[in-house]
Order: C-alpha cells, then sequence, then structure tokens
C-alpha cells in the first residue's frame, strides 16, 4: 500500500523509514491511527459535502496542498477541496508528499 498510495520514493520506503512509521503508530495511546486513516475512521463526516461545507464556512484563509500523484479518488477529494481555498499548492508525490517533498511544502507555504 505505501508503494502505490503515499510514496514516490525515498525515505519512507527504506526499512530505517518503514520502522519508524511502525514506531509512531505502536506508542501508547496510538489506538491504530494508521488503520482508522485507511479505513475512513478518523473522518469526522459520513459524506464528503460535511468537510467541504465545513471548508466553505471557514473565516480563515485555507491553503490546501495537493499531491499531483495521489490515487485517483484521493487527488478528486484535494482538488474538490481546492477549489474553494484561498491558495493551493502542488507537490510531486502520492500521499506521503508532505513526508517526502518537506522541505518544498515549508518553501510553498512561505509564499502563502
Amino acid at each position: 500500500m505505501s508503494r502505490r498510495h503515499v510514496d514516490v520514493a525515498g525515505h519512507g520506503l527504506s526499512p530505517e523509514g518503514l520502522a519508524a512509521r511502525q514506531r509512531i503508530a505502536r506508542q501508547l495511546g496510538a489506538r491504530f491511527a494508521s488503520s482508522s486513516f485507511v479505513t475512513g475512521g478518523l473522518d469526522p463526516y459520513d459524506a464528503p459535502q460535511g468537510w467541504l461545507e465545513a471548508a466553505q464556512d471557514l473565516k480563515s484563509p485555507l491553503t490546501v496542498a495537493i499531491a499531483d500523484q495521489a490515487p485517483p479518488k484521493s487527488l478528486a477529494a484535494m482538488q474538490a477541496l481546492a477549489a474553494v481555498a484561498d491558495h493551493t499548492l502542488h507537490l510531486p508525490g502520492r500521499l506521503g508528499a508532505h513526508e517526502e517533498c518537506g522541505r518544498e511544502l515549508a518553501a510553498l507555504l512561505r509564499r502563502c
């Protein structure tokens, strides 16, 4: 799953990167966050329209980072959110783009 949906290359796919992720997920109280994310268990809304409406109601600026190689369903959700955002940033990569492209993301955010 990591190779198909999360990482393009880099530390996340190395034995050390995978071990680091496992250490985070296995922390006391982590409550299976990775599984909850993958199954949608962390989403407070039953349908995508809920978070889109919440984004539209924000009183502060919204910046959305789009991972240009994200899986189609995730990319469509990012693009829908970007449609109501004040700023949109594009990163190479998949769902782990914030990890693989952290420096690039920070530089883009500084410009907003």
